[in-house]
């Protein structure tokens, strides 16, 4: 059995918990919404036991990391700098990023935000558009006089967790509830994260999607062919605005691929490291992990 070290990071937007475990290279899994760092469990621990030194961080808002109060705390960009500050006091070396759902566009962020810092990206199940078509009767949301009812009814706890029943492939994976929907503010968290992004898409995901071409880190893109939420037309569509990323489709399963395909995280991630190690042309420690370095931008 690999110990565990829960460590609690400040950072300029709250402070982040982190669960640190396993030894050797380092892996940063970012989990999605509905979620939290338990949902990575089977991932985290498969790849502890391949080598790999995990890193798995509540989001702010989820979990045991701070509970910001309003939505710009809760977004895209501050939890990519938060993630950011706790890469640069934790590690003095690349990691490889991996996000499910809304830790996608995160990830994307930060290694745009960070390319000397990230050495590989795997990419699962999440947007990364601004122009992602928004099924019924998520499009109400976005509504001005009946979006905010709408948000509360589609995102309650008892949606929410209809949500997961209905999020899986074959064979099904019982979802624990807890890990997912957390508290009644973590539940908030997640509405309010929903509908920002619903009523202002191109704003929110504007930076992520100019960033695709730009990333340089050898990336993955793993999509459920039964994902209810993301078809496999984002998949495609990802992979192909990513430079030489590769797209792997699990045919059976669904959105919640970590619990799903633990397995598929865990070889892309041996994957990268296999052609990170082969193309490597400098130590591994680096000096310009802080966001902040002029290396970095």
């Amino acid at each position: 059995m690999i110990a565990n070290q829960l460590r609690d990071i400040g950072t300029s937007a709250g402070r982040v918990a982190v669960r640190i475990t396993g030894s050797g290279p380092c892996v940063l899994l970012i989990h999605g919404i509905p979620g939290s760092a338990k949902t990575w469990t089977p991932v985290a621990e498969g790849l502890a036991a391949a080598g790999f030194e995990v890193l798995v961080p509540d989001l702010l808002g989820f979990g045991a990391s701070d509970r910001p109060g309003d939505v710009d705390g809760l977004h895209i960009d501050a939890q990519a700098a938060a993630l950011s500050e706790l890469l640069a006091a934790t590690r003095d070396r690349p990691v490889i990023v991996v996000g499910h759902d809304y830790g996608v566009p995160i990830a994307v962020t930060i290694a745009h935000r960070m390319p000397r810092s990230v050495s590989g990206l795997v990419l699962a199940a999440g947007n990364l558009f601004t122009d992602t078509p928004i099924p019924m009767p998520l499009n109400i949301i976005p509504a001005p006089v009946v979006g905010k009812l709408a948000a509360r009814m589609l995102m309650s706890r008892p949606m929410l967790r209809a949500m997961l029943r209905l999020g899986v492939g074959q064979p099904p994976p019982w979802l624990n509830p807890a890990h997912y929907l957390g508290d009644s503010r973590q539940s908030q968290a997640i509405r309010m994260i929903f509908s920002a992004s619903l009523r202002e898409l191109p704003d929110r995901y504007r930076e992520v999607e100019a960033a695709l071409g730009e990333l340089q880190a050898p990336s993955v893109v793993i999509w459920g062919g039964r994902d209810p939420f993301f078809g496999i037309e984002q998949a495609r569509r990802a992979a192909a605005a990513i430079p030489d990323a590769e797209l792997r489709i699990e045919p059976d399963a669904g959105h919640f691929l970590p619990a799903e395909r633990p397995a598929a995280f865990i070889d892309a991630v041996r994957q990268i490291q296999g052609r990170v190690q082969a193309t490597a042309h400098e130590p591994a420690a680096r000096p310009d992990l802080h966001p902040n370095s002029a290396g970095d931008r």
